[in-house]
């Protein structure tokens, strides 16, 4: 049995946004720009990519996760003065208990309290509206920058309990390259269908598997969006935060590399024969890069009270050790990263001397 979208009437929610898009500008700016104006600031320009093209310090991009609305009360009051206008919020619509109204109410206190930051959905793989980690969940929403979708097993199997027609999960890199890109297709298509063309722009989350390209995947990501607009990349972040440990940082630096060497294939090496077809001589044809590296981000969790007997790295891994993988992944080039942890814990970062470094004013 073919997949349905919800049945939410897509006319009336296309008619309730539509002057939104039309008053506010660009879509995945509108709350921004507007609320900014009215309250007498002026945001940086929006990157077009997760971090911007720049160097250095200017380029590092913190992505805060939100699990409710409280927390971004609690991101308000602990680490606005060190958040730039370029860091993203990501609303974690899988969180327990979520609801459409909590999402939406995410939403707006994060447009409310800061304006000038960009917004992504972090959803699941089914498609029932009113159950936590909806597929298109605020795709519909011009407020909205990206929609992503959350690439493991977990998501693959809540999701084939509510839809018994999904086949079983693997994986295996080709076919589920496949099955992504079909998939940020159809949440494209459907946010175009909500708010207009060419919707909002979406993204992958995938969990780290051995033997995956995850820069083929990034060339996948770019090549979905640029269907609905050109030059419109795509996203990706990758969940690279096993290799982040009390015990190990700069490994985590190594993982960030890999991943930059496969956006950046090595060249090819054509042999030129002579007429007895011997090889005289070897040529490099260079190989052009797969997406672009501001359009990636890896991510690092952690807690202010670890266990280091923890078997999951965002109950086992301390504050100082985030700090040193941040600082290896910069190191590597990796710009953009997601911070799984609560915001009291990403208050607990910012002030680290090595953050802080990069990121002032410390109290």
């Amino acid at each position: 049995m073919k997949l349905s979208v919800s049945s939410t009437p897509k006319v009336a929610l296309a008619a309730a946004f539509a002057l939104a898009v039309i008053s506010l500008g660009q879509l995945g700016e509108p709350a921004r720009g507007q609320a900014a104006v009215a309250a007498g600031n002026k945001c940086e320009e929006v990157p077009k990519t997760l971090a911007p093209a720049a160097s250095g310090a200017k380029s590092y991009t913190m992505i805060l996760r939100v699990n409710q609305p409280e927390n971004v009360t609690e991101y308000a009051k602990k680490v606005r003065k060190q958040l730039r206008d370029q860091d993203i919020f990501l609303v974690n619509t899988r969180f327990k208990g979520s609801t459409p109204e909590i999402w939406a109410e995410i939403v707006r206190r994060i447009s409310t309290e800061f304006p000038c930051n960009r917004i992504i959905a972090l959803n699941g793989l089914h498609l029932d509206p009113n159950r936590r980690g909806y597929s298109y969940a605020l795709a519909h929403d011009p407020s909205v920058w990206g929609i992503s979708l959350d690439w493991e097993s977990m998501d693959w199997a809540q999701a084939q309990s509510i839809h018994r027609s999904i086949p079983s999960w693997t994986e295996d890199f080709t076919a589920s390259r496949d099955r992504i890109a079909r998939r940020l297709h159809r949440v494209g298509q459907y946010s175009a269908d909500q708010v207009g063309e060419p919707g909002l722009r979406t993204g992958v989350v995938p969990a780290w598997y051995p033997g995956w390209d995850y820069g083929m995947l990034g060339k996948t990501t770019d090549r979905t969006n640029f269907t609905r607009k050109e030059n419109r990349r795509g996203f990706q972040i990758v969940q690279s935060q096993g290799f982040c440990s009390n015990s190990d940082q700069s490994g985590y630096g190594v993982a960030m590399r890999s991943l930059l060497d496969q956006y950046f294939p090595p060249p090819k090496i054509k042999k030129i024969r002579n007429a007895k077809g011997k090889v005289i001589r070897k040529k490099k044809i260079p190989v052009p890069p797969r997406g672009v590296t501001e359009a990636l981000a890896g991510e690092i969790s952690f807690s202010t009270t670890p266990n280091e007997n923890a078997d999951m790295p965002v109950k086992s891994v301390s504050v100082g050790s985030a700090s040193k993988c941040t600082l290896a992944g910069l190191k590597a080039d990796v710009r953009a990263y997601l911070y799984w942890a609560h915001p009291g814990s990403i208050d607990s970062l910012l002030e680290t001397r090595r953050i802080c470094k990069i990121r002032n004013p410390c109290s």
